[in-house]
């Protein structure tokens, strides 16, 4: 860097006055001689070349078509959650059928759960898509109650499996989880007001597989046993 600087000092030391050709010009420091950082800010300026033209681009075809017509019938607006499944029929067919309930081409009503739901079938054609899509509603049947007295599981859009209590008094629930080789693996007690009750069940962290929910209400006995595939 000899080139760069120059100094009235021997080679050995840099003194005063510092010389940075065409930069700066030092001429003494109030801490001596010696060695010290020296920072500064260097601007560079490039010269705009122009394009070269005679390169040619090369040629895109584009392809423009309208989206593929996408049809979806075969649900009814609204279910019990008893009602046997209802089989779909789309068109064109080689789509995606989607949503809570939804097995192959079939909605089941139990599977979807207590809520509201969309319904959607999308079908593409290359890079270009569409779908059709229904809301459907399930509702509780009323009538699965027997003598002001029932327990079922339901699955409930948004909050997974849920125990379902209806009773004519105030009474503690009495509800265990089982395996298939009748393991007890939770038990939990809840209160149940009269009337119609729900309470979350906490299967979120079990591994897929098959399981009993048994249920018992304290105040007469009333119990049930429920067979879960989760």
């Amino acid at each position: 860097v000899t080139s760069l600087y120059s100094s009235t000092v021997p080679v050995g030391n840099v003194g005063y006055p510092f010389t940075l050709a065409a930069i700066g010009n030092i001429v003494g420091s109030s801490l001596g001689d010696g060695t010290y950082p020296f920072c500064y800010d260097l601007q560079v300026e490039g010269t705009p070349q122009a394009c070269n033209l005679n390169v040619q681009r090369a040629a895109v075809t584009a392809f423009v078509t309208t989206p593929p017509s996408v049809t979806l019938n075969g649900l009814a607006p609204v279910y019990l959650h008893t009602d046997l499944p209802v089989s779909l029929t789309v068109s064109p067919a080689g789509g995606q059928l989607s949503g809570n309930g939804i097995n192959g081409n079939q909605f089941y009503p139990a599977l979807a759960g207590i809520g509201q739901h969309e319904i959607r079938y999308t079908f593409a054609m290359g890079q270009c898509s569409n779908f059709s899509s229904r809301y459907v509603t399930v509702e509780f049947d009323s009538a699965s109650i027997v003598d002001g007295y029932t327990i079922q599981v339901l699955n409930t859009a948004g909050t997974g499996q849920q125990l379902f209590v209806q009773t004519k008094e105030n009474t503690k629930v009495e509800v265990m989880l089982m395996n298939t080789l009748g393991q007890q693996l939770w038990r939990k007690d809840y209160a149940a007001n009269i009337g119609s009750n729900r309470f979350d069940l906490p299967l979120s962290t079990l591994p897929r597989g098959v399981y009993i929910v048994r249920a018992r209400l304290a105040s007469n006995g009333f119990k049930k046993a429920v067979k879960l595939i989760r």
